[in-house]
């Protein structure tokens, strides 16, 4: 299975910044000239800027849960579940939701063997990890089964607690986001015989909370 590699989905690196004439939604006002007069003379201009939402999706690995086995031998032994755990980084300098998507379709995750035109479910937990009180570092329930494509909200990047902008702290690496992959017993037990794979698309939106 191969995981898109972090997308940015507005560049970090470039930052719209319009310091004249900007669209009509964020005009300036006229200039207010200094009328002539004696001693001092007052005139007024606006000045502003934007600063462009930003996200980055780094830190994340392939899932591979290798050659599973039905474990169904002599003796009958249940097949056992199969889970793959994997972390990532979300940056943003807003709120953000976060959603995945399985390339298979479906309404749910699966992967696909195309030599048996068979497919495989799967089912994803997501974790969001911050800083608690102590000063550890620990991840609490977003999802125990996400829903694909979904989108799951509202988060924010701690930048009191990262130093930058990849999850790195001064305690090390610690990626806001967990994911754990599993695959179900009965799956696995009633599975055909076959390679399967999925493209898995992780997203980051820029999500402000609605206006009250």
């Amino acid at each position: 299975m191969q995981i898109k590699q972090g997308k940015t989905m507005s560049s970090l690196k470039v930052m719209s910044v319009a310091l004249a004439t900007l669209a009509t939604s964020h005009a300036f006002a006229e200039p207010s000239g200094g009328a002539l007069a004696v001693d001092e003379s007052v005139a007024s201009i606006d000045v502003q800027a934007e600063v462009a939402n930003v996200l980055s999706i780094t830190g994340m690995s392939d899932i591979d849960f290798g050659t599973i086995s039905p474990g169904v031998g002599v003796g009958g032994e249940p097949a056992e579940e199969a889970s793959q755990t994997m972390s990532f980084c979300v940056y943003s300098n807003g709120p953000f939701a976060v959603s995945m998507s399985s390339s298979g379709g479906l309404g749910r995750f699966n992967m696909y063997a195309p030599s048996v035109g068979n497919r495989l479910d799967y089912s994803i937990k997501l974790e969001f990890g911050e800083s608690l009180l102590g000063g550890s570092f620990g991840y609490n329930s977003v999802a125990e089964s996400m829903l694909d494509g979904v989108e799951y909200s509202s988060f924010s990047y701690n930048s009191a607690y990262y130093l930058d902008q990849n999850c790195n702290s001064n305690d090390g690496p610690n990626n806001n986001f967990r994911a754990t992959f599993s695959i179900d017993s009965e799956d696995i037990k009633y599975a055909t015989p076959a390679y399967y794979s999925d493209t898995l698309q992780i997203t980051a939106r820029f999500a402000p909370a609605p206006a009250v």
